[in-house]
């Protein structure tokens, strides 16, 4: 769905197909439509999607990166998910992958001998996969901007060249498609039309008034109705217990 149609779908909601003889104007349901993308791309799991960006290496001797040390990103990258290097064969750099660091922490944590005290040798053997993570360790301190979309080397130069993985916005076409994003600027609408009715008293030609206030209330019960439908989609993976 285009912008126009969008905004001609809005005006068709508003006036009940033409039935109410006033609606906003196309220019402010398109301001309405751009505050909603902002904050549906950063709030709604759907209106963004992961991406790679690969960072060469030349970059990272170059002198715009040693100056300033930050990697500008295009302007639809949205949040990084993960910033490491690109290794070769394997991560600690043999061509045999027989040997990685996984079947190495496997085979201490899973296949050592139980002998003596189960808490110290478990606690060992923690200590031990911590000590062999420095071996592995590929990824890159950084910081993200999300105003600036920049990313910035905080830690050591990569040795390699790097993976950006990321989650970028949707194209606009699409996330107008989405029901929950229509759903919401049908609701911003009437409750910038109903504050509209509400500041001076409008009568049709037949002398009934509207109530603005009813429109008003009716789009802030749809707008939350879908702010709930967004956060139920989009449960926590993860959380902190203090004991």
């Amino acid at each position: 769905m285009t912008l126009d149609e969008l905004v001609e779908l809005t005006q068709d909601e508003l006036t009940v197909s033409s039935g109410l003889p006033n609606s906003i104007s196309p220019q402010e349901i398109e301001r309405i439509i751009k505050n909603a993308e902002r904050w549906f791309y950063i709030n709604y799991k759907y209106a963004v999607e992961s991406d790679y960006y690969i960072a060469p290496y030349s970059y990272f001797t170059s002198t715009e990166f040693t100056n300033r040390r930050f990697i500008q990103l295009p302007d639809c990258v949205m949040t990084i998910q993960d910033f490491r290097e690109i290794r070769g064969g394997s991560r600690i750099g043999i061509v045999d992958r027989d040997i990685t660091e996984n079947k190495i922490i496997a085979s201490e944590l899973f296949l050592s001998p139980i002998i003596g005290d189960d808490l110290v040798m478990r606690t060992a053997q923690y200590a031990y996969w911590d000590l062999t993570k420095a071996y592995f360790l590929d990824t890159i301190a950084y910081s993200f901007n999300p105003n600036s979309k920049r990313i910035k080397i905080t830690g050591r130069n990569p040795r390699t060249s790097a993976i950006i993985r990321c989650y970028s916005k949707v194209p606009q076409e699409n996330l107008y498609d989405d029901d929950l994003f229509i759903r919401w600027v049908f609701a911003k609408s009437k409750i910038q039309l109903g504050f509209m009715y509400s500041l001076y008293t409008y009568q049709l030609p037949s002398g009934v008034t509207i109530n603005g206030s009813l429109l008003k209330d009716a789009g802030e019960r749809e707008l939350q109705e879908v702010k709930e439908q967004i956060d139920k989609e989009a449960p926590p993976s993860w959380f902190i217990q203090f004991n």
